[in-house]
């Protein structure tokens, strides 16, 4: 836009309260109205995690885990997708069926794309490794039939699944954001299942330390010593008749893999993934004029700051005006 001021004078004109940038040519003064103000946010995106494979099968990778410390979000409205954790398998799937991939996670505005990759399921005892199942942000462990653990697709948002070990007779521990899965260990009978990886601690939602990505546990044959362990809310794997539970609900957890009996006539159903999560948080002092509004609002202090936060525990939509 020009406006014709018959002069060469400078002259300045504001809009809104904000002074505009000013190009003199030939009497004309072009401006441009002043950039609009952006928000400096912190942003969590974490993706569900991995089902557990069946019979001596392999815990399910976690979710994928994307963090930014400095994201600049201008006024519009994001989109956020949380994933769902991968569906539990059992016979009706097939004879020892892998685990079923996490569903991926993204926060999605104009010039914004973040995306968490879902957790690669766990590897069955008669399903044959494949890469779009058992890779992921984290991938799934090895069966003990299988010779192939999933793999982390990037490695900046997860690790890879635990490889199996001969003779152990049970399955890898699902990879997480910290470390890939842990191998079986001992020599069957006395074998037990890989322990899911660990995941790493985020403070952005209220301050307090909370643990996302953790890897499910390896399951085994039914007279094996134990299935593999896992935490912050994974699933470990089982050696027993009794399944493994699902992992909990908004940590992109793995979940763990199931039992195999003898003649291998039952192999259980593993355990489900945890779904996913959104985070966005900032400083209250930096919002001025704007409002940001959607999901959970948080206010809470940290080192004498004051931040507020924005929890997505499912699909829906940050707006900032």
């Amino acid at each position: 836009m020009s406006i014709f001021l018959g002069g060469s004078q400078p002259t300045n004109i504001f809009l809104g309260g904000n002074q505009v940038q000013t190009v003199y040519s030939g009497g004309f003064i072009v401006y441009s109205a002043a950039p609009a103000a952006s928000l400096s946010t912190m942003i969590l995106a974490v993706a569900g995690g991995g089902s557990g494979g069946c019979g001596t099968g392999g815990g399910g990778g976690a979710g994928g885990v994307v963090y930014s410390s400095s994201l600049s979000l201008a006024a519009g409205t994001f989109a956020v997708n949380v994933g769902s954790g991968g569906r539990a398998t059992g016979s009706n799937d097939g004879a020892s069926p892998a685990g079923t991939r996490g569903q991926d996670t993204s926060f999605t505005g104009t010039g914004i794309i973040v995306s968490a990759s879902g957790g690669g399921g766990g590897v069955g005892y008669d399903q044959a490794f494949a890469a779009a199942r058992n890779n992921g942000g984290s991938g799934g462990g090895q069966s003990d039939n299988n010779t192939t653990n999933g793999l982390t697709i990037d490695s900046t948002q997860g690790n890879n699944g635990g490889g199996g070990v001969s003779g152990t007779a049970c399955g890898g521990g699902g990879g997480g954001k910290a470390e890939a899965g842990k191998v079986p260990t001992g020599a069957y009978p006395n074998g037990r299942g890989g322990n899911g990886a660990s995941g790493s601690a985020y403070t952005i939602r209220s301050g307090t330390s909370v643990i996302y990505g953790s890897g499910g546990g390896g399951g085994g044959y039914v007279q094996a010593l134990a299935g593999g362990l896992a935490s912050n809310g994974a699933s470990a794997g089982s050696v027993t008749s009794t399944n493994p539970t699902s992992a909990s609900a908004n940590l992109g957890a793995g979940g763990g893999g199931s039992w195999r009996s003898i003649d291998g006539g039952n192999n259980g159903i593993s355990g489900n993934g945890g779904s996913g999560i959104v985070v966005v948080a900032y400083l209250t002092s930096s919002l001025g004029s704007l409002i940001v509004s959607g999901g959970i609002e948080e206010t809470y202090t940290s080192a004498s700051l004051v931040y507020k936060s924005h929890t997505f525990l499912s699909s829906s939509n940050l707006v900032i005006s």
